[in-house]
């Protein structure tokens, strides 16, 4: 599609204005961009010679390059005293019918073609990468993720070695790479080495969090972070902490490698805490154990569902405690803190007889 020059817009211009129609630039604008090279060589034939006629517009020019006659006017050829054409009479206005055979289902709009990701490889496409990565960091997931909303690879989506040839092809990969090592570092030390909560918070697969620190060279650091969180778990040894850490943090102890043994220490220990709570022969209740562990009650279901332990039923609450009447209830008003009953047969208001 040829560009439209300035010279051509011009004489365009002065050829509207020529006929009496003054026009925009924009209006011509837009009739001429569509246009091909020879339907634009037809139109400089056109401008080269006076309009033939009055009140002629950019669709008039255009028409008269492809050899057909200017539209008439709508107003007609008689105009009023002022130059202007008698406005059209407006019709009277009836009453709307709608019908549901005269109903148009409406049409799903077929969706747009991505560009090619090979735009992204000229010298605009350098800007664009540079402002996702001032806008998402060295968040790998975040910035595919924007290249595969606005561009296509042809066969299918774009990749994580689409983006890393493009950044070498413009000179970010060494940039992009220190941003990337500084995010990950970061999310590892926020929460303590958990490949799970890492690749939740960037929004990434674990085996791609896995392979970017093994492709930036990051294992030793990450695993210093792990063994960190490791010892400082392995240091939380009473009942009570690791029956907690067990039910709240299993997906943490399972991905530094400790929940096996965490587990194996409560099956040893947890039956022991059970006989030191039995008294009489009688077995602990969901509630004793809860209390001896300070656990709340859904955490010892959980926990006693995981071990296996023969937990005694609790027993149903008495319903007479709850739907007691208050005793209080037949008294007229409050009694102040202070205040006492006189004694019987003697009148209330009077002090004490003092005796000598």
């Amino acid at each position: 599609m040829p560009e439209i020059d300035r010279e051509i817009l011009d004489r365009a211009m002065r050829w509207c204005a020529e006929s009496g129609r003054p026009v925009h630039e924009d209006v011509l604008r837009h009739a001429l961009a569509p246009l091909g090279w020879d339907e634009l060589l037809a139109v400089k034939a056109i401008l080269a010679d006076p309009p033939p006629g009055r009140d002629l517009s950019p669709a008039d020019l255009l028409s008269l390059s492809r050899g057909a006659p200017p539209a008439p006017s709508p107003a007609g050829s008689t105009r009023r005293k002022g130059g202007r054409a008698p406005r059209a009479p407006r019709p009277v206005p009836g009453p709307r019918i709608r019908r549901a055979r005269d109903r148009v289902e409406a049409t799903v709009p077929s969706p747009t073609a991505l560009p090619s990701i090979d735009l992204l490889y000229r010298e605009s496409g350098r800007s664009v990468l540079g402002r996702m990565v001032r806008r998402r960091g060295g968040n790998r997931a975040a910035i595919l993720a924007d290249i595969v909303a606005g561009w296509s690879a042809g066969t299918g989506a774009p990749t994580s070695s689409d983006l890393d040839r493009l950044l070498v092809h413009h000179g970010l990969a060494r940039g992009f790479a220190e941003r990337e090592s500084a995010l990950l570092l970061h999310a590892f030390r926020k929460h303590g080495g958990i490949f799970l909560r890492v690749a939740r918070e960037l929004g990434a697969a674990p085996a791609d969090v896995r392979a970017a620190v093994s492709r930036l060279e990051l294992a030793g650091a990450v695993e210093s972070i792990r063994e960190a969180r490791r010892r400082v778990l392995d240091r939380k040894g009473t009942l009570a902490e690791r029956a907690r850490l067990v039910d709240e943090e299993e997906e943490a102890l399972s991905d530094l490698g400790l929940l096996p043994r965490f587990d194996e220490d409560l099956r040893k220990r947890l039956p022991e805490q059970l006989r030191a709570l039995s008294g009489g022969g009688r077995r602990p209740t969901a509630a004793d154990l809860g209390r001896s562990l300070s656990l709340s009650r859904g955490a010892v279901d959980r926990i006693a569902a995981r071990f296996s332990l023969p937990l005694r039923p609790a027993p149903p609450e008495r319903a007479d405690r709850r739907d007691r009447p208050d005793r209080r209830e037949g008294r007229s008003g409050p009694r102040s803190p202070g205040a006492r009953r006189p004694p019987p047969g003697r009148p209330p208001g009077r002090p004490p007889r003092r005796e000598r």
